[in-house]
C-alpha cells in the first residue's frame, strides 16, 4: 500500500469496521491508539518486531486498558511438540515471570537487550532446535535461566539508570506547560480553515449536530500541481462529517467524523491555494487599531529559522523555526526623523487589536500611505539577527551539544560493556574447552571473531596545521618523537598508531579564505553604522560564498 492507501484503510478500521487483519506491514509507522485488542497469529522470531506490534495501540495517549494475545501452537494434534511455538511459549511465560522484577511496562520494550544480555540469540536458537529437534529440552532450560538482574547491571554500568534518577521533572514540566499555552488551539484552526475555504472557493456546510460537512472538493484542490497533494496526496471528492476537535472522534455518534488541521491533505491543499492568491500581499501593510497605544508603531512579522547539517551530506535541517513579531517605534513624522526602538512582542499580538475599519482607512488613507513610503523591515531585520536570533541560535547549540555528549558518553561505556561481556565469554569458553568440553569450539571461535571485531584496530593523530609548514627533515624528526612517545606503548590497537600530516599547499590558503569570511562577516555586522548600501552587501555576499567554497576546498585536501 502507498500512504495514502494506508491511511484510507486505518480510517476504515476506526469508523467502520471492527476487525483489522493485517500482515507485518502494519508492524510499524502506523497509529492505531483508537483500538485496544490485539491478537498475534504469527509471532515474529525477533523480538523487536514484537515489540514494533504491540507499540501501535499501547503508546502515549492511550486511555484504555490494552489487551494482547499472542497465540503459540506448542502441541500438534498428535500431542507431539512444536519445536517453535514450545521455544516461543517457553519465553513468554518467564516474560510474564519477570514483569514482577522489571515493574509493569518493562517487558517487552527491553526483550531483546534482556535475550542479548543473557546471551541467548532467540532467531540461532529457534533454527537450532527446527534443525535439532533433541536439543529442545535444552534451550528450554537456557530460556529459563533468564536473569532480570543482567539487565540492572546493564543499564548502571552504561548510565541509563542514572539518567532516568537525574531527569530534571520540573523543566520538563514548565517546557511542557508553555507548550501547551503556545500550541495551535482547534477554535483558531477551525476559524482559519473555515475562512481560508470561503477565499478559494470550497463550500463548506454546518451540520445540525454542530460538525460540517464539504459536499464537493474543487478539482483544483486535489490536482497533483499543488506540492500538497504530491506531499500528502489529494483529497477525497467529498466529506460527510468533518471535526476539528479531537474529542469528537471518541463519541460514539462522531466516530466516522474526519479530523481536519495541519497534516490533513484538504487542510494543506487549501492552505496552500490560500497563500498562492494572498501572495501579492507578501511585505505589505495593514492598518489596526490599539486601543491603549498614545502613538501609531509597526509590527514587523518575521520568520526566523536555525539550520543545521544533516547527514550524508543532504540538505541543511531545520532545528528552529518559529514567527517572531517586532514592534517599532519612533517612526518619522512630519518631516522630522525620531530615534527608532525595537522590542519584541509575542505573535499572536493581533487578539488584542482591532482591523482598521473601511471608513477610518478612507479617512486616513493619506496618513497611511505616507507610513508606508517610510517603512523599512531591514532595521528590524537586523534587530532580530544580531539579537533574537543569535540568542535562539545559542539554546538550540547548547541543547544539542548536551545531547551530543549523553549519546557520546552512554555509547563508551555501552561499549566498553559489550567489550567486557564478550571477554568474559570468551574467557569462560576456554575454560570451558580447556576442561574438556570439545563441543564448545565452535561457540568460542564465533566468541573471539566477536571480541575482534569491537576492539579497535587503528589511532589516526591529525596534526596541526603549522606541521605542515616544518621542513622535511624537522616534520621527521617530530614525528619519530610522537610515535615514540605514543606508539611504542602497550596497546590494544593491533596496527599500531598513524600521524596525518597537513598539506603545506592547502594550510595557507585555509587560513586567508577563513580570514576573509571573518572578515565579512564583522562587516556585515556593522552595515547599520557603515551605512552599507544594497549593491555593496550583494558584493559582501558573493565575497563571502566565494571564500567559504575556498575553505571548504582546503579543508577536504588538507590530509
Amino acid at each position: 500500500m502507498n500512504p495514502r492507501e494506508r491511511k484510507q484503510a486505518q480510517d476504515l478500521f476506526r469508523t467502520q469496521v471492527q476487525v483489522c487483519m493485517a500482515t507485518e506491514a502494519a508492524g510499524e509507522g502506523i497509529n492505531l491508539q483508537f483500538c485496544h485488542l490485539m491478537i498475534n497469529y504469527d509471532l515474529p522470531w525477533n523480538p523487536a518486531r514484537l515489540e514494533q506490534r504491540m507499540g501501535r495501540i499501547h503508546r502515549i495517549g492511550q486511555e484504555r486498558d490494552v489487551y494482547i494475545y499472542n497465540f503459540v501452537a506448542y502441541e500438534s494434534e498428535a500431542g507431539q511438540p512444536v519445536v517453535e511455538g514450545s521455544i516461543l511459549h517457553r519465553l513468554l511465560e518467564k516474560l510474564d515471570e519477570m514483569r514482577n522484577a522489571l515493574g509493569p511496562g518493562r517487558v517487552y520494550d527491553v526483550v531483546g537487550e534482556i535475550l542479548t544480555l543473557n546471551q541467548d540469540n532467540l532467531p540461532e536458537m529457534l533454527r537450532e532446535a527446527a534443525y535439532d529437534p533433541r536439543r529442545l529440552d535444552e534451550y528450554l532450560d537456557q530460556l529459563e535461566r533468564l536473569d532480570p538482574e543482567r539487565l540492572r547491571q546493564y543499564e548502571s554500568m552504561t548510565g541509563i539508570a542514572l539518567a532516568r534518577a537525574t531527569v530534571d521533572f520540573t523543566t520538563f514540566q514548565q517546557a511542557n506547560y508553555l507548550i501547551e499555552e503556545q500550541r495551535l488551539m482547534p477554535e483558531y484552526v477551525a476559524r482559519q480553515f473555515l475562512a481560508a475555504a470561503e477565499v478559494v472557493g470550497l463550500k463548506v456546510e454546518q451540520r445540525a449536530d454542530g460538525l460540517w460537512r464539504v459536499e464537493h472538493v474543487l478539482q483544483a484542490l486535489r490536482s497533483e500541481r499543488l506540492a500538497a497533494v504530491r506531499r500528502l496526496g489529494p483529497a477525497e471528492t467529498h466529506y460527510r462529517k468533518l471535526t476539528f476537535y479531537k474529542e469528537h472522534l471518541v463519541q460514539d455518534q462522531h466516530l466516522d467524523a474526519v479530523l481536519v488541521g495541519p497534516g490533513h491533505s484538504l487542510y494543506a491543499a487549501v492552505d496552500e491555494a490560500l497563500n498562492e492568491r494572498m501572495a501579492v500581499l507578501q511585505g505589505g501593510l495593514a492598518a489596526f487599531v490599539d486601543g491603549t497605544a498614545g502613538q501609531p508603531y509597526f509590527i514587523h512579522f518575521l520568520e526566523v529559522e536555525i539550520r543545521g547539517e544533516a547527514p550524508n551530506n543532504s540538505e541543511p535541517v531545520t532545528l528552529h523555526a518559529e514567527v517572531v513579531a517586532v514592534r517599532e517605534e519612533g517612526m518619522t513624522r512630519g518631516g522630522e526623523d525620531t530615534r527608532e526602538t525595537f522590542s519584541i512582542v509575542p505573535a499572536d499580538i493581533f487578539h488584542d487589536l482591532a482591523p482598521l475599519s473601511e471608513v477610518d482607512q478612507s479617512e486616513h488613507i493619506l496618513r497611511l500611505t505616507s507610513y508606508a513610503s517610510h517603512i523599512s523591515s531591514q532595521p528590524a531585520i537586523d534587530f532580530v539577527r544580531t539579537g533574537y536570533q543569535l540568542e535562539a541560535r545559542r539554546r538550540v547549540q547548547q541543547e544539542r551539544q548536551h545531547y551530543a555528549q549523553i549519546v557520546r558518553d552512554y555509547l563508551t561505556r555501552s561499549f566498553e560493556a559489550r567489550i567486557r561481556a564478550t571477554e568474559n565469554r570468551v574467557m569462560s569458553l576456554r575454560a570451558r574447552e580447556m576442561g574438556g568440553e570439545s563441543e564448545v569450539a565452535l561457540a568460542r571461535q564465533r566468541a573471539e571473531q566477536d571480541l575482534a571485531d569491537l576492539e579497535s584496530r587503528f589511532v589516526l593523530g591529525y596534526l596541526p596545521l603549522d606541521f605542515g609548514l616544518y621542513s622535511e627533515p624537522v616534520q621527521t624528526e617530530q614525528a619519530r618523537d610522537l610515535l615514540s612517545q605514543h606508539g611504542d606503548r602497550p596497546r590494544r590497537y593491533r596496527n599500531g598508531v598513524g600521524l596525518a600530516v597537513p598539506e603545506r599547499d592547502q594550510v595557507e590558503p585555509l587560513r586567508r579564505a577563513v580570514r576573509y569570511v571573518q572578515a565579512v562577516e564583522r562587516v556585515k555586522s556593522k552595515r547599520v553604522q557603515l551605512n552599507l548600501t544594497t549593491p555593496q552587501m550583494q558584493q559582501l555576499q558573493e565575497r563571502q560564498r566565494t571564500e567559504e567554497t575556498a575553505r571548504e576546498s582546503s579543508l577536504r585536501n588538507l590530509y
